[in-house]
């Protein structure tokens, strides 16, 4: 029997509809955190930066996504 930590690595688990769409939110933040962490002088700003560029970089990823995927069922 494998611990539970490496059985999460190990078997998937299903992901189907809208918490497709909602995992991509914490991705983005953590991403946007990071890269803010690093480009700022000041702690204190992280915060206040780190919003407005992981509402763009979501609402980027979702425009990407639906201009992809209508792209494929024009063309399939």
């Amino acid at each position: 029997m494998t611990p539970l930590l490496a059985a999460l690595f190990l078997d998937a688990i299903p992901v189907q509809g809208l918490g497709r769409i909602a995992m991509t939110l914490p991705l983005c933040l953590a991403i946007s955190v990071v890269y803010k962490a690093i480009r700022c002088a000041d702690t204190r700003d992280i915060a206040r930066s780190a919003i407005p560029l992981w509402i763009t970089i979501v609402v980027g990823m979702y425009v990407v996504g639906f201009v992809l995927g209508g792209l494929f069922l024009l063309l399939a």
